[in-house]
């Protein structure tokens, strides 16, 4: 590995960093400053050493950005992607591989104090810190797909804001009867998953993150007061129980009699033990909550239905602001670590306050229509195999 100095065809020093992939292949780049050249040759080295060396297709953030728009399969992933695209600056024009945590704080800042490319405005902090966390997706699908060896932003603290919700993204209730349905299948045999049905009755009427939701042991279910105990969850990379995402996020949230019924249903046809997890795969797992959404983008698209799973949490939300949920309801019963973050994400939702939450349960439940009467809350979610 050498940097050597040389004329162009203009007559002007240009630098080549020269060096050898893991392939024995010999590479190089030329730059106009030796310093470049050699902190460039610096970091191949560095990544050859650790397993990490990437070929240099030439990718720039831009591009990388503008993929992940097109792959988006819902409106508000999308309007969230093209917002970062807007808003990239001279950070777009950057080769993917040559982006450092440290160009990704001054774009940061850069939002803050004035954006040079949109007549010197600042954005708010919110939205910093949504289009920082999309940036943060976007470079840990290339890290995925071996694009870049190693994360561009890591150690790049990003405050936790939740997006807004804009009503087009909150499924109706028509939407969520469609989804069970479609779980359960219009009859016994293909296209039955009565655990993910089950699964997603839960979550429209708990507001529990997918991870929550796959972490919910048995012995944390009181089925006499109707309460879940949220205290842990399963970690999407590891899969293994971790702590939750914010001690705020360590809860109590009432359930009606409906779905009490429907998580008994769920335990007489596949009964665990208490240590165990409410819901499972078809090995007796736990589910991860990347598997439980894979399942979920399927049967959404069988029931016609633009959603994701997390909208179903934005649901959970809605029911309680239109039953008449003060904000500082609406925060307890979502985990929020504040106030102002629900208002963050639900402003636009609130008529104003109401009484108190153990109350708005069953108009929660009225208000969504997904079970009915109580007797047939867990009819449909009989028959199948044991889990998802």
């Amino acid at each position: 590995m050498a940097v050597q100095k040389r004329l162009n065809k203009a007559g002007k020093k240009i630098y080549i960093a020269r060096w050898r992939d893991p392939a024995g292949k010999e590479r190089s780049k030329s730059f106009s400053r030796e310093r470049a050249a050699k902190a460039y040759l610096q970091d191949v080295e560095r990544a050859v050493r650790r397993g990490e060396y990437i070929e240099d297709t030439g990718v720039t953030v831009e591009e990388l950005v503008r993929e992940r728009v097109e792959q988006a399969t819902n409106k508000s992933t999308r309007n969230g992607r093209r917002m970062l695209l807007a808003n990239l600056g001279d950070l777009g024009d950057m080769p993917v591989l040559s982006v450092k945590p440290s160009h990704v704080r001054e774009w940061m800042r850069l939002l803050e104090v004035g954006r040079p490319w949109a007549d010197d405005r600042p954005l708010a902090t919110s939205t910093i810190n949504m289009l920082a966390a999309i940036l943060h997706g976007v470079f840990s699908q290339a890290v995925l797909d071996d694009v870049v060896g190693r994360h561009p932003m890591r150690g790049v603290k990003i405050p936790r804001t939740e997006v807004g919700a804009e009503r087009a993204d909150i499924p109706t209730v028509e939407d969520v009867r469609a989804l069970i349905e479609s779980a359960r299948g219009t009859a016994v045999g293909k296209g039955s998953n009565p655990t993910l049905a089950a699964m997603i009755q839960v979550a429209a009427e708990t507001g529990l993150r997918a991870g929550e939701l796959c972490g919910l042991r048995v012995r944390n279910v009181n089925f006499l007061r109707g309460e879940i105990h949220v205290v842990e969850q399963i970690s999407q990379r590891s899969g293994d129980f971790a702590p939750l995402k914010t001690e705020s996020s360590r809860r109590v949230v009432p359930i009606g009699l409906g779905t009490v019924q429907v998580i008994e249903e769920q335990l007489r046809r596949v009964p665990r033990a208490p240590e165990e997890t409410v819901f499972c795969t078809r090995e007796g797992r736990p589910l991860s909550s990347s598997s439980l959404s894979a399942r979920f983008r399927t049967v959404a698209r069988r029931a016609g239905v633009d959603t994701t799973f997390h909208a179903l949490r934005h649901f959970y939300a809605s029911s309680l602001i239109a039953s008449g949920a003060s904000v500082v309801m609406v925060q307890r019963a979502l985990g929020h670590a504040s106030a102002s973050m629900t208002l963050n994400v639900y402003s636009h939702l609130f008529p104003g306050a109401g009484e108190g939450l153990r109350g708005m349960v069953p108009q929660v439940r009225d208000l969504c229509g997904i079970s009915g009467d109580e007797e047939g809350a867990g009819d449909g979610v009989r028959a199948g195999s044991g889990g998802v």
